[in-house]
């Protein structure tokens, strides 16, 4: 599964940049990100980042990318749980 999504994103990076003709790939807006679901890790659901110039971070936690977008600086914190208690 995760090398399939590897090849998928591979090809529309590919599409997207290609030269040959008019970019298929309209969705890279200036500072746009992409976020995908890519796999669940003990119960927890991971997404793949995609960020503009192509770059991207894999099997990030929703209270990272949280922390991530909050912050600015995105970095791993698989130890970081957000919680809804009162």
């Amino acid at each position: 599964m995760k090398t399939l999504l590897a090849i998928v994103i591979s090809i529309a990076a590919f599409s997207c940049t290609s030269t040959k003709s008019e970019p298929m790939c309209k969705h890279n807006t200036p500072g746009a990100i992409m976020i995908l679901p890519s796999d669940t890790v003990e119960g927890r659901p991971t997404y793949n980042i995609i960020f503009e110039d192509e770059k991207g971070l894999e099997h990030m936690y929703g209270e990272e990318i949280g922390k991530s977008l909050a912050t600015g600086k995105w970095d791993y914190d698989e130890d970081l749980v957000i919680t809804t208690e009162k």
